[in-house]
């Protein structure tokens, strides 16, 4: 605060030109200081910290009020009362707030202290290890700075909406920008509590363009249950995504359903050419005819139609 205090005093800058970034405990710190300051331009806040400050009164924590305009990125919102040990708040407390990969769990961090110290050296992978959730979100500002990957986001209600591909594509106030030029889109004065969803990459650089890419599985005489994953490799006009892991994990498909996924590359391919789909089955260990004992079974997935939505666009 006596940093702006300063320039404001020298420069003849204005509160309103200021940008205030904190991570963690410096999220709510830059709160205090723009609850003081009156008229702030900006705080991002970066994973604030959970203890002690979530629901709680906004005079204790980073809320909307402390500046013109208030994003937050969300790395580590898992519950500090639990397993999980999130260092972060889950509870929206910006006029937006981003939630990279659901908000708790990044992707690279379940590498083991080896691997982080490794990458990062003894004292940074040490740090990585601990608290690699909690340090993604100033990773993430870091990397959005002059990044041409535009870091998209999708207004959502949860991560399980997200995933089921039911928030994209965007249209008019459905995308935000997470990152260093959030403030390119605002949602409407008085607006506040806005959540957004996007996924990104284990490395640096993390961002990824977003594909909703909707399966519909044909109804044959042949055709029965199967279990498995899929994946997907998306190919266009201005180059090739890599194969993407579309379940979560394995999961029944039944014939006749639709399935919709998002799919992430980190190029953006251009108008779509081509989109290949396969099915990886895995037989249930206690359904004996699920099994595929000496090839006897075939299990396949017979496709009606596939659909790929491109990003920005709200027609395939």
């Amino acid at each position: 605060m006596d940093c702006v205090c300063v320039l404001q005093n020298v420069t003849g800058a204005r509160p309103e030109d200021m940008h205030i970034l904190g991570h963690s405990l410096g999220s709510h710190v830059a709160g205090y200081a723009g609850e003081r300051l009156k008229h702030l331009g900006r705080i991002t806040g970066l994973d604030p910290a959970e203890p002690y400050f979530q629901n709680t009164d906004k005079r204790v924590r980073l809320d909307e009020t402390d500046a013109l305009f208030v994003d937050v990125i969300h790395s580590d919102a898992a519950s500090f009362y639990s397993t999980n040990l999130g260092l972060g708040m889950s509870q929206a407390c910006g006029h937006v707030d981003y939630y990279p990969n659901g908000g708790e769990k990044q992707p690279g961090c379940e590498k083991g202290p080896v691997t982080h110290i490794v990458e990062n050296g003894l004292y940074l992978g040490f740090r990585e290890f601990v608290a690699c959730n909690h340090m993604r979100a100033y990773h993430l500002f870091h990397d959005s700075i002059n990044s041409q990957c535009p870091f998209q986001a999708y207004r959502c209600a949860s991560q399980d909406d997200f995933k089921a591909g039911r928030c994209l594509p965007c249209s008019g106030q459905g995308c935000g920008i997470m990152g260093m030029h959030a403030d390119e889109v605002k949602p409407p004065r008085g607006t506040v509590g806005v959540k957004y969803f996007f996924n990104t990459g284990d490395l640096p650089p993390y961002c990824r363009y977003h594909y909703k890419v909707t399966v519909t599985l044909a109804k044959t005489s042949t055709s029965q249950q199967e279990r498995g994953k899929l994946y997907a490799k998306i190919t266009g006009t201005s180059g090739q995504s890599e194969e993407v892991q579309l379940t979560p994990d394995n999961v029944y498909f039944n014939p006749g359903e639709i399935y919709t996924y998002v799919a992430t590359s980190k190029h953006r391919v251009g108008d779509i050419t081509n989109v290949a789909v396969r099915f990886d089955h895995d037989s249930e260990l206690l359904n004996v005819f699920s099994w595929n004992v000496l090839g006897l079974r075939h299990p396949t997935l017979f496709v009606d139609r596939i659909q790929v939505f491109k990003p920005d666009e709200a027609t395939p």
